[in-house]
């Protein structure tokens, strides 16, 4: 039987940076003594970016189905990092925005994000990262029409 070498697998490396990238992240959290992870800085982000965007977008942004953000929601608001607001064209949509401290929590988490990607890039020449940054967009762009 033929056998499927994982080291000319797009869909193998790209699975092991997140990962590892997510992991990291979510270790640099812990050890600063926040109780979040990854989803909950990539909420946050989209938030910050977003004021006010419905939790359906949130969950279509991060490819994660609506009770995934819905928890995760749950928990930043449990925080008072974030509030809901009912929709005025549709009540039974909820708009969700970053309270004060949420900002606060966002501009200090943003320090440590920055330093990981920081880390995470260094000695790799930055017309790679562009040519990196500039592929992942279009196999992105590939697979969102399919």
């Amino acid at each position: 039987m033929e056998q499927f070498d994982l080291n000319n697998s797009l869909g193998y490396y790209f699975s092991k940076s997140y990962s590892l990238f997510k992991s990291s992240f979510n270790t640099i959290l812990n050890q600063e003594g926040y109780n979040l992870n990854s989803d909950h800085w990539t909420v946050l982000i989209i938030l910050n970016n977003n004021p006010g965007i419905n939790q359906s977008v949130i969950s279509k942004i991060m490819q994660r189905d609506k009770p995934a953000i819905t928890r995760i929601i749950d928990y930043l608001e449990s925080e008072n990092y974030v509030e809901r607001k009912s929709d005025r064209n549709d009540r039974r949509a909820h708009n969700v925005f970053l309270t004060k401290s949420g900002e606060n929590l966002y501009k200090k988490l943003l320090v440590l994000a920055k330093s990981l990607n920081d880390q995470v890039v260094e000695g790799i020449d930055g017309n790679h990262i562009d040519i990196m940054k500039e592929t992942l967009s279009a196999i992105i762009d590939r697979m969102s029409n399919k």
